[in-house]
């Protein structure tokens, strides 16, 4: 694929926020977006993960070391936590749950 030519891809996406005491109910959206080589996905909770491969057969993101293959086929789904506040012995008091599913859209 040229460089430059955008593929549109369908993302759902899912947040929940919860506490030692308590967890929200997920929220889920679809939306679309269309991506180029090199692009940061821009999605909340996956901060980081880069477009590196776009080809006629597959799209590969990457975080790190974490690498996910999107075919038109199959989608990929991916799921994530970041923790928020401690308490003074360590433990984690709340935190955030996000979980992406993405379809390459034709």
């Amino acid at each position: 694929m040229d460089m430059e030519q955008k593929v549109k891809l369908q993302i759902k996406h899912g947040h929940c926020h919860w506490t030692v005491y308590s967890r929200e109910e997920w929220k889920y959206e679809t939306f679309e977006r269309e991506y180029k080589l090199g692009d940061i996905l821009q999605i909340d909770g996956f901060y980081g993960y880069k477009i590196t491969e776009i080809s006629d057969a597959r799209i590969v993101i990457e975080f790190y070391e974490e690498k996910y293959i999107l075919t038109r086929k199959e989608p990929i789904r991916m799921v994530t936590e970041i923790e928020g506040r401690e308490w003074s012995d360590g433990c984690v008091y709340d935190g955030d749950d996000y979980s992406t599913e993405i379809a390459w859209l034709q």
